[in-house]
Formats: structure tokens, C-alpha cells, sequence
């Protein structure tokens, strides 16, 4: 279950990304974040 929640959140992070095209390296620290 966590893990499917996981990805899930995973999935919107990176729709988010492409949508705001942040600089990499602050999307990438959120990345590190959740997956800590």
C-alpha cells in the first residue's frame, strides 16, 4: 500500500516538474526527499 502511495506521489511530482520546469537540481532534492 505505502508503496503504490509512493509512486502515485512520484508520478504527480514529475507531471508537476515538466509542467514549472524548475532548475533540475531543486525537483531532484524534492525527489531525494520523498523517497528517503
Amino acid at each position: 500500500m505505502f508503496e503504490k502511495i509512493k509512486s502515485e506521489m512520484k508520478e504527480s511530482l514529475e507531471k508537476k516538474i515538466k509542467e514549472t520546469k524548475p532548475k533540475k537540481h531543486s525537483w531532484e532534492k524534492l525527489l531525494k526527499d520523498i523517497t528517503c
